[in-house]
Order: C-alpha cells, then sequence, then structure tokens
C-alpha cells in the first residue's frame, strides 16, 4: 500500500471518530468553526481521491443522517453533497476509466429524471428533494470508475450499519418506550428516528455482509472483512429486532434467505448454515429478541394500517382529472392524496408513491428501469438479491424520500454497469 494512501485511509479514519463522538442528544450542536473546518477536511481529499467518493460519502452521510445527535459536525444538505458532486465531476473529468465505454448512463433514467423534474414544474411544486437525489445517484454512478471503487461502494453499506448497530446497542435504553402490552409483561421498542426507515437503511448492510459470509459476492479476499462482515450481520440482525420493523426485518429475511441458497457453495455448507441460523434465531427467541416484533405481528394495526392509506391515496388518485391520473400531481402530491385530515401522509409505499407524483406514466418507466436492472443483472445473483431487497422494502415505505437509500440503488446501478461490460 503506498504512503499516500495509508495516510488518507488515516485521515477518514479519524474524521470517521469524530462524527461518531458527537452524540449530544441535545438541540446543540459544535461550534460554527469546528463545523467549517470538518467539512473542508472531509471534501477537499476526495477531489484527489475521486474514486473513493461513492464510498465515504455512503458512510459519512448515512452515518450523520441517522446519529443520534440531531446536530453534527457533518452536514447533512443534500443540495451541498449534489454540488461537491458536480464540481469533482469537473475537476476530474479527464482521469481514465476502466469502464469509460460505459459511463454513460441509462437513457431511460435520464428519461426518467427529465419527465419528473417537468411533471414537478408544471405542477409548481417548490419539492425537488426525488430531483436531487436522483441526479445524486447518476453523479455517483460516474464515480464507479474500477472494480476496487465498486468493492469499496459495496463495504461502506456494512460499516454504516455496524456502527448505527452499536449506536442502537448503546442508546437503546434511553429511547426505549413502551409500545405494547401483553398478558404478562410490556414491550418495548427502541429507536431515535423512524424505525421503519432507520430499519431499512440498516437491512442494507445486514443483506450485503450475508451476501459476503455466503460467498455470493466477495469483492475482498481477507479475514479482517470477514470478521466485519459476521459482526456487522449479528449486531444489525439485533438491531433490527430492536426497531421492530416488520418490513425490514421481512425484506431482510427474504433476501438473505435467497442469497444463502444462490451461493456457490456445497449443499452440506448450505445446510449447516441453515442449521446454524435456525438454532441462532431458536436462542434470541429464548432470550426474549423477538417479543416486541411477534406483538407487532399479532396486532394487526399496523397492517390494516397501511390499508387505510392506500384505500385513501387510490381514491383520492382516481377522482382526479385524466392528466393528473397520466403524469402525476408533482413531487410529494401523494403526501396530500393520503391526507388523514390536517396532516399530510405518506402512502407507505414507494411504487403508489410515484404513481400519485408522476402518474402511470412514471410508474410504468420506474419499473421499466428495475426491470432493465434485473435483465441485466440476470448473470449476477448479487445484483438479483440487491434488486430484491430494494423492491421489497418499496412495498411497505418510501426510502427514495430520503438520501440515505438511493444511495443504495446507486450501487444496485454499477453492478449492473459491472454487468453489462463482463457481458
Amino acid at each position: 500500500m503506498k504512503p499516500d494512501v495509508k495516510i488518507i485511509i488515516g485521515h477518514y479514519i479519524i474524521l470517521l471518530a469524530i462524527l461518531v463522538s458527537w452524540v449530544n442528544i441535545d438541540m446543540v450542536s459544535p461550534p460554527m468553526s469546528i463545523r467549517i473546518l470538518y467539512t473542508i477536511l472531509f471534501f477537499a481529499p476526495l477531489l484527489y481521491y475521486s474514486q473513493a467518493i461513492p464510498a465515504l460519502v455512503t458512510v459519512f452521510f448515512t452515518i450523520r443522517v441517522n446519529s443520534v445527535a440531531p446536530f453534527g459536525y457533518l452536514p447533512t444538505e443534500s443540495l451541498l453533497y449534489l454540488i461537491f458532486l458536480i464540481i469533482a465531476g469537473i475537476f476530474t473529468r479527464n482521469q481514465n476509466s476502466l469502464f469509460k465505454d460505459e459511463n454513460r448512463i441509462d437513457k431511460i433514467w435520464i428519461a426518467f429524471i427529465l419527465y419528473t423534474t417537468v411533471v414537478t414544474l408544471i405542477n409548481l411544486s417548490d419539492k425537488f428533494a426525488f430531483f436531487k437525489y436522483t441526479l445524486i445517484i447518476s453523479l455517483l454512478y460516474y464515480f464507479v470508475k474500477s472494480k476496487f471503487s465498486l468493492s469499496l461502494y459495496f463495504a461502506s453499506f456494512i460499516v454504516y450499519s455496524l456502527i448505527l448497530s452499536i449506536y442502537s446497542y448503546f442508546f437503546s435504553i434511553t429511547f426505549e418506550l413502551v409500545q405494547y402490552n401483553s398478558f404478562f409483561e410490556e414491550i418495548s421498542r427502541s429507536y431515535w428516528t423512524d424505525p421503519n426507515y432507520l430499519g431499512a437503511t440498516i437491512g442494507i448492510g445486514t443483506v450485503l455482509s450475508f451476501v459476503y459470509i455466503s460467498r455470493l459476492y466477495r469483492p475482498f479476499n481477507s479475514i479482517y472483512m470477514d470478521i466485519l462482515s459476521i459482526f456487522t450481520f449479528v449486531a444489525s440482525l439485533y438491531t433490527l429486532l430492536q426497531l421492530s420493523s416488520r418490513g425490514a426485518l421481512i425484506s431482510t429475511a427474504i433476501a438473505c434467505t435467497l442469497a444463502l441458497f444462490m451461493s456457490k457453495v456445497s449443499f452440506l455448507k448450505k445446510t449447516f448454515v441453515t442449521i446454524l441460523l435456525l438454532f441462532a434465531a431458536f436462542v434470541f427467541y429464548k432470550m426474549g429478541f423477538f417479543d416486541a416484533i411477534l406483538m407487532r405481528i399479532s396486532d394487526d394495526s399496523g397492517g390494516s394500517g397501511r390499508m387505510v392509506i392506500w384505500y385513501t391515496g387510490i381514491m383520492n388518485y382516481l377522482d382526479q382529472n385524466i392528466f393528473a391520473i397520466l403524469l402525476g400531481g408533482g413531487s410529494d402530491w401523494s403526501l396530500v392524496l393520503c391526507r388523514k385530515g390536517p396532516l399530510d401522509w405518506s402512502p407507505h409505499n414507494n411504487f403508489l408513491q410515484i404513481l400519485f407524483d408522476y402518474g402511470i406514466v412514471g410508474l410504468i418507466t420506474f419499473l421499466i428501469i428495475l426491470y432493465r436492472l434485473i435483465a441485466y443483472s440476470k448473470y449476477k445473483r448479487m445484483s438479483f438479491i440487491c434488486i430484491l431487497y430494494t423492491v421489497l422494502t418499496c412495498m411497505t415505505v418510501c426510502p427514495f424520500q430520503f438520501a440515505c437509500f438511493p444511495l443504495f440503488l446507486g450501487f444496485c446501478m454499477c453492478l449492473t454497469k459491472i454487468d453489462r461490460h463482463n457481458s
């Protein structure tokens, strides 16, 4: 390893330690001068190490957004990251790329970005979060210029999932809330932000760490990565149980199960891992880790509540004129269609959200994009698992409302980039 590479690794390890050290749960932020200095120290070196941009942005931004502290050293405004990515793209435009013939992103994806933006402008909406996130995905796609860069991108999800799980372990008591009552005991649920979206975010690292352990996708041949993946899988699975997010846990379980049986290890090893996981699940059950999630599953208020939201949104959507049905009402119009009394409400389904916001045309275009991702990755089982987890998660929440999950979609797109190159 070159000395300058060691220095840059040490630099960001120190920055990461500083980032996670700020755990003030009150509405108190670090001094402005330190925040500015920290931001410069984070962004400036990436202009020279552009292939690390997707990985480092994923780790630092996701941890900061999901931190227990309302404020921290690093900004969370997605517009700032978008501006930086544009500047970095211009600064590094002449660098050679292993995939130089593949740098042009899918034309349908570009058309989708333009279409959703035009619909939002026509409807005079001032909400452009979706537009910013799609641009961020496109720019991150550009910076993955080698298999090593893709490997770092892959590892970043495992790293942040472990750190967020450690957060959960140390702060679970502080944020513990009594949610359910059984005949024998009260069931508590711990979280410091929306548990469904936090669970979906951590679930990405859970799936990818298991994918690595099951040898479905191993970009590294390192004992340290093996240890990191095992620790992350166990810690993040425990965190998902503590968060009691049914959608996140089910999506993770399905993706991990398919990853195991799609892996290239022998049938004997698959059987052994299956028995080991079942035994671990039994131990977790006896220790009470499943109490909250089982209580939530037995209580159908959450599921029926979603059905009411979906029904309300669909009925209001069908009551619109033909142009709104075909083209949608623009960004965040879905919140209005699913409104509960005076409150705007999320549709809790990303496919319905796209339908309400961008109409039948937008939904069909989005489904075509997902189909193309699957079609291009049919020779890559890893890509299929990632896209499957994305689809399952979109069925119960709207993860593309927040910047963390689009970072994962960017990774999925980069996997198809590799697939097309290898095909």
